[in-house]
């Protein structure tokens, strides 16, 4: 299920992109705060060479909830990613990375 959902969002961001692209950056950050459960993502795509921002859709961002609660329950601590770095190359190579830090760009939102 794991490697389905991956290919799945791969293949969400790809559809969403109008025109040829030479490779794609996604840094998304996602952490429970009060609560509730808060994203926020940096993401890039690489046209001919030139960097433009890319916006994920609502169904992207969704996957990226799925992967992090399946991966969870497969943790044997069920510790839930708070990073995760997908790097997509247009030859279909993909990569992703999670970590469990203390995301950046939310930790302004929680509560001391």
């Amino acid at each position: 299920m794991n490697d389905n959902i991956q290919e799945l969002l791969i293949i969400e961001i790809a559809q969403n992109i109008n025109s040829e692209w030479d490779k794609l950056t996604i840094n998304i950050e996602i952490d429970d705060i009060d609560g509730r459960l808060v994203s926020s993502d940096d993401s890039e795509v690489w046209l001919n060479g030139e960097v433009e921002e890319f916006d994920l859709t609502y169904e992207t961002s969704e996957y990226f909830e799925q992967l992090r609660e399946i991966m969870a329950k497969n943790d044997l601590e069920n510790r839930y990613w708070t990073i995760c770095d997908l790097e997509v190359l247009s030859d279909g190579t993909f990569k992703y990375k999670f970590s469990y830090d203390e995301p950046p760009r939310l930790s302004a939102l929680k509560n001391n």
